[in-house]
């Protein structure tokens, strides 16, 4: 008897728990991100600007969202900014090079907060760095002092 109610047992157990399972994973919050331009196109090294995009999709109460970018060595170099509530989960923002920085890899993290969750997804993804392009003379004159 015994094993007739083990054998009848598991399967309804595994199915709820394959219920479950399924409910919680559809409630998973899902960041689509993006960059321009993306590699192996680079972003002018400085002056140059790179697009970034964003959009969560979500069943759960948003708290905020944390943006921050990284350079190749993985340090911030923009301070973390954070979008309070609903405010962070469609956006589109601009990154200026703001001047002469090393060359290689940044990185931008995108990372969703919900409420009585706590950090429920987060996205990275990266941009290249070009070397600075070097000025060329705009006179004859600038050109004979380049061989002088």
């Amino acid at each position: 008897m015994r094993g007739i109610r083990s054998v009848l047992l598991v399967p309804v157990l595994l199915g709820l728990g394959v219920l479950l399972f399924t409910a919680t994973a559809d409630e998973q919050a899902v960041i689509t991100l993006g960059v321009l331009p993306m590699p192996p196109d680079c972003v002018q090294n400085p002056g140059g600007t790179a697009t970034i995009t964003w959009l969560i999709e979500h069943q759960s109460v948003p708290d905020y969202v944390i943006f921050t970018l990284y350079d190749p060595t993985h340090t911030i170099i923009y301070d973390q900014e954070t979008y309070p509530g609903d405010t962070g989960l469609d956006v589109e923002r601009t990154w200026t090079v703001p001047m002469e920085l090393p060359v290689g890899m940044y990185w931008v993290r995108v990372e969703y907060f919900a409420q009585g969750i706590g950090l429920e997804a987060w996205a990275e993804t990266g941009f290249l760095l070009c070397a600075p392009v070097p000025a060329v003379p705009d006179t004859w004159g600038n050109v004979k002092e380049l061989f002088r």
